[in-house]
């Protein structure tokens, strides 16, 4: 459960904090000693978790396209400066400014949100959380890339009578609901079951990566039988690899 949300900030921010004092306090070889499993999936953890905490600083330092305000001359901001919705808690203004002239346009949003979140259902990931796990994902590129290059030319060998009109991107499925992620399935998009088909987004943006001839590199951050949950983290798009 920890590790398959260590990629948000908050929770990368504990597990390094619970981690020092686990070692100050001498606990680190004492669980080493008497628990040797569970030492060695806590050791894995820690590596990730610190991985994704020292990226941490680069990230909320660095100004991005933020502000949730269209109208805004702006927007581009680092993220340790925004100021959040104090309502739904997910998008994220500029200044108090922004969010006033933005208010009539997402009050609705921001009403419903709130409901969601009200009786405990799973609601949206907060902007700047999701921003930050894709810029975890970009990291793992080359590595995965790499990885898959034998399995993804073994793949397209064996689809080559099928005309281009006929072949999806190939699917390269990472599991980051463990730490450190690995790699799922790897598979030419035509071939996707019914659990990728029905995920809003997801089916849509293997459509489209079709028409431009690019690899969908598709991750997922849970096990989970509701997809729609995590829409927008879901699926990560890279152009290094081409189908003829």
């Amino acid at each position: 459960m920890i590790a398959r949300y260590s990629i948000y900030p908050t929770i990368s921010r504990l597990v390094v904090k619970s981690n020092r004092y686990i070692k100050k306090h001498n606990l680190w070889t004492l669980v080493e000693s008497t628990a040797p499993l569970l030492w060695s999936s806590w050791s894995f953890l820690d590596d990730t978790a610190t991985q994704r905490y020292f990226h941490i600083p680069s990230y909320f330092f660095t100004p991005r396209e933020t502000c949730s305000n269209p109208q805004c001359s702006n927007p581009y901001i680092s993220p340790q400066d925004v100021k959040r919705c104090s309502g739904c808690f997910v998008v994220h203004y500029c200044s108090q400014g922004c969010q006033r002239d933005d208010w009539m346009e997402h009050q609705l949003t921001c009403k419903y949100l709130m409901l969601d979140r009200k009786p405990g259902r799973p609601v949206k990931i907060y902007t700047l959380e999701h921003d930050f796990a894709e810029s975890m994902v970009s990291l793992d590129f080359s590595a995965f890339l790499a990885e898959t290059e034998v399995a993804r030319a073994e793949l397209e060998e064996r689809r080559f009578m099928k005309g281009p009109e006929e072949r999806y991107p190939i699917v390269v499925e990472v599991l980051y609901d463990v730490a450190p992620p690995r790699l799922g399935r790897i598979y030419p998009g035509e071939d996707a079951d019914a659990e990728i088909r029905q995920a809003p987004g997801v089916w849509t943006a293997l459509e489209q990566r079709k028409v431009r001839g690019e690899e969908v590199f598709f991750y997922r951050l849970a096990r989970t039988s509701n997809l729609s949950v995590f829409t927008g983290l879901l699926e990560y798009t890279v152009s290094l690899y081409c189908s003829d």
